[in-house]
């Protein structure tokens, strides 16, 4: 009957304060749309977003080999914008998102097909994520990305989050969740092909994930539906204009 969807706007500037620390802000607006007047409302808000990047080089004796370790932080929302409803004096929260991540990259350079490019690289991260503005959804993640002569990349990855939501009438599965994703990569580095003088590369990335798998169903109905698994393809071209 009803069909409520959201804008998501972005405006990033961001740059590296001293060798290997990066810091950012986002200014976001946040745009809702329905097909009926559900909700009398002021249907913007606007956002802030603060984040930093720490990277540490780990030295080694081999010149070809490059390894370093980042830390990082940020939080979505840092204002606790609300969009206005005149049916709630409150006004509905948008999260107020907090996340810490790490991450290890390996590359091993001395590929002899494509010059100037690595023959094998590894990438682990970790990441933990909480909503500051409710005691619910805290979520852990856990991914790996190998990436070969920087063309093929396979990825895998599991995530879980807790939602602490025990019933609800509005959805059976806000309970704890769980999910396991896998996909690959393929680049075309263009720019390398065609000895061009700034980047261009074209990516092709699939996504395969199951539904989420219900450990404490937050609703006991009967006759759940099954989704099955997810498939994504996504197609997208880089360029970095040279100055």
């Amino acid at each position: 009957m009803y069909r409520i969807h959201y804008d998501l706007f972005t405006l990033n500037y961001s740059r590296e304060i001293v060798k290997d620390f990066t810091a950012g802000v986002n200014i976001g607006m946040v745009d809702i749309h329905q097909s009926a007047d559900i909700i009398s409302s002021d249907k913007t808000a606007f956002t802030l977003d603060l984040g930093v990047l720490k990277k540490f080089r780990i030295n080694t004796s081999d010149k070809n080999l490059s390894q370093s370790v980042s830390l990082g932080s940020s939080v979505i929302n840092v204002t606790g914008s609300k969009l206005k409803v005149s049916t709630n004096a409150e006004g509905l929260k948008l999260p107020v998102i907090f996340r810490a991540a790490a991450s290890y990259t390996m590359a091993l350079k001395g590929n002899q097909i494509i010059n100037n490019s690595n023959t094998f690289s590894f990438l682990g991260h970790i990441e933990y994520e909480s909503v500051l503005n409710t005691d619910r959804y805290t979520t852990f993640k856990v991914g790996t990305e190998f990436t070969i002569i920087d063309i093929l990349s396979l990825r895998v990855g599991y995530f879980s989050r807790n939602a602490d939501l025990v019933r609800s009438v509005y959805s059976y599965n806000l309970g704890k969740f769980n999910q396991v994703t896998y996909g690959a990569g393929v680049k075309f580095p263009l720019s390398k092909v065609f000895e061009m003088k700034t980047p261009l590369s074209l990516n092709v990335d699939y996504v395969n994930l199951e539904s989420p798998s219900r450990e404490r169903p937050a609703l006991s109905v009967g006759n759940i539906p099954d989704y099955g698994r997810y498939n994504t393809f996504a197609i997208s071209l880089h360029w970095v204009p040279g100055m």
